[in-house]
């Protein structure tokens, strides 16, 4: 786990775009402390957990403060977009009988909708280990996901770099031309 990557897979399975709350700043209620902190989302869990505090930060300073109850300071809270995709590796290159391999990818941000299933993707981004909270009667359940950094459909006739191409005039027509002009130029380049 926390090894950049580039992996290349069809999106299988796309959950709905959500938005999560990444970060929550409290203030310590323990008289004559009132330390301010921040407490972040554990990106790890499968919920994206946000861990609420039980001890101040404090407790190991210099100041020594040994409270355990805070309030939420109002306005200091960020939301963030999420989404999940699962993309399995290429059929094509397998050996018969062999089962397709599957990754749990963890989009953010400008991320989120880039991708339907179907699409063939490249994703860059750092491999993390995702667990589940323990609860009393479960085991703790751990899996490897990507946490995604950038991401690109490379699709090989509908490829999204050509939507929205079009000739000044507000319409689409030009787009075959364009794609036929741009192939050609490419062609002859590498007859060269």
């Amino acid at each position: 786990a926390g090894k950049v990557i580039q992996i290349l897979g069809k999106v299988v399975r796309v959950s709905p775009a959500l938005t999560f709350e990444s970060r929550k700043a409290y203030r310590c209620l323990k008289k004559g402390c009132g330390a301010e902190f921040v407490a972040f989302s554990d990106f790890e869990t499968m919920n994206n957990a946000l861990i609420q505090p039980t001890v101040c930060p404090r407790r190991y300073s210099a100041e020594k403060c040994d409270g355990n109850k805070f309030e939420v300071i109002p306005g200091e809270s960020k939301f963030t977009d999420y989404q999940e995709v699962k993309i399995q590796e290429s059929v094509s290159g397998l050996k018969v009988g062999s089962i397709p391999r599957s990754l749990l990818i963890k989009l953010e941000y400008d991320l989120v909708d880039r991708c339907q299933p179907g699409d063939d993707i490249l994703v860059v981004g750092t491999l993390i280990a995702q667990w589940q909270s323990v609860r009393d009667e479960l085991d703790c359940e751990v899996c490897m996901a990507l946490r995604a950094h950038s991401i690109r459909v490379i699709n090989s006739d509908d490829h999204a770099t050509w939507d929205g191409v079009d000739s000044g005039t507000g319409n689409n027509g030009n787009r075959d031309e364009l794609r036929k002009e741009f192939q050609e130029f490419w062609e002859r380049e590498a007859s060269k």
